[in-house]
């Protein structure tokens, strides 16, 4: 692979001294976050992000759009096809993965210290150098063919595709997808596409987590982050009124002939999108995971894989989603539903006692001193704070913020997040 002939400069060098990141702003718009550690000697990992994605995107070229990442990950890049790409990569350590989703379009992927530029070569290529390859575009057609069929002979996925689709009013985006829903993908409006998202260099946003010296991975920086034209053109995505129906819904699912059943609970509503309420979000999950564990699989038996989670949206709109979800024998299913549903009224009405409460702090302490050791946990924390707009310093209260947890708090949190008005219950049961 070659050097690009025509890189950018660092303009603005800014360090953010508490937390050991530095942000750097590049001539064409380009940000880039850098931590360097000493985790792992051979690992740097990063992730890029820039907004727009398939939001941009009509009904008609969705398809097109969504698959855009996986034709061009199969079709190669530059002058090498996927085959000679291999051989290139082969025995270094770099992986680069394109991606495109509703708000965004991105990059993640790792590389070891000594294939440095390897790395950045492959970045650069990706952004700029998507490569057309019909035999590969048919080949991946194929392949996909082959996975939706086998996928959809699993009642699970039948099951999870239909609460998605509900969940999102039907919306043509989240149709269940299909064989004969491939005839939608394009391979020329897929480059197309995927040439707009990723070709103009403003707007993007790279972390960078790992084994490096600043000073080594600032000229690979400028000559190619720097290098991709830009345009100055700010681009943002669309909200597409994407919304879970309103009010109370019951849906059961009847497919497969095992004696299994499959429960997933759902409450949503709009959301305070800040670090503290996620933090507060996830205390609560925390407590109803334990209890529910507690009540369902050790006193009741017969459940598996249960727990409580949270999806919080920032955007196009500050909104959470709550699931309950468990897997049990069929005639269990109302028994279970109703022992989970006791567990959040017993939260709404008591809070959290002391002995749960110091499992949750305990947890969450321990969770935090294994995670400030691994690089995935700080490019996550980085790359998503300034996605957010947040102050990444503020991960530095996070003791504080445990410590300061209440038994009485949990119970105003289970009154606003678990509204009974707003809950969906989604049912799996065999046909017979």
């Amino acid at each position: 692979m070659q050097k690009n002939r025509h890189p950018g400069k660092i303009t603005n060098e800014k360090q953010v001294a508490d937390v050991g990141v530095t942000e750097l702003t590049l001539s064409n718009g380009v940000r880039v976050f850098l931590k360097p550690t000493d985790f792992k000697n051979d690992e740097i990992l990063f992730t890029a992000y820039k907004m727009g994605g398939t939001s941009l995107s009509s009904d008609a070229d969705y398809q097109s759009a969504d698959m855009s990442n996986a034709i061009v990950d199969e079709s190669g890049i530059g002058e090498f096809d996927k085959i000679s790409l291999d051989k290139i990569m082969q025995g270094k350590i770099v992986t680069v993965s394109p991606s495109i989703v509703d708000i965004n379009a991105g990059m993640d992927g790792s590389f070891s210290p000594q294939d440095m530029e390897t790395a950045f070569q492959t970045i650069y290529l990706y952004t700029t150098a998507p490569r057309k390859d019909e035999s590969a575009f048919k080949s991946l057609m194929e392949q996909q063919k082959g996975f939706l069929q086998n996928r959809l002979s699993a009642p699970e996925n039948i099951f999870r595709d239909s609460v998605m689709y509900i969940m999102s009013g039907y919306n043509f985006r989240y149709r269940p997808m299909t064989v004969e829903m491939l005839k939608e993908i394009n391979l020329d409006k897929s480059l197309e596409i995927y040439k707009q998202r990723f070709a103009d260099g403003n707007g993007w946003v790279y972390t960078f987590v790992g084994n490096f010296k600043p000073e080594d991975i600032k000229p690979m920086i400028e000559t190619y982050l720097g290098g991709i034209s830009s345009t100055g053109k700010t681009e943002t995505f669309k909200d597409l009124s994407i919304s879970p129906p309103k009010g109370k819904l019951e849906k059961t699912v009847k497919k497969g002939v095992e004696p299994k059943a499959a429960v997933s609970l759902k409450w949503t509503g709009p959301f305070e999108f800040n670090r503290m309420s996620r933090f507060q979000m996830n205390a609560l999950m925390k407590l109803l995971s334990i209890k529910l564990r507690e009540n369902l699989r050790e006193d009741k038996g017969g459940v598996y894989g249960v727990g409580a989670s949270p999806k919080l949206t920032h955007y196009p709109k500050s909104t959470y989603e709550i699931t309950v979800g468990f897997g049990c024998a069929p005639e269990n299913v109302e028994k279970l539903i109703s022992a989970s549903l006791d567990e959040i009224n017993d939260v709404k009405k008591n809070g959290c006692n002391e002995k749960n409460l110091l499992k949750v702090k305990e947890t969450f302490i321990r969770e935090r001193e294994l995670a400030l050791k691994e690089n995935g946990f700080w490019m996550a924390a980085i790359s998503q704070s300034a996605m957010n707009g947040e102050n990444i310093s503020e991960l530095l209260e996070y003791n504080k913020w445990v410590d300061g947890l209440k038994g009485e708090d949990f119970k105003a949190w289970a009154e606003k997040y678990f509204n009974m008005n707003e809950y969906k219950r989604f049912v799996l049961l065999p046909e017979k």
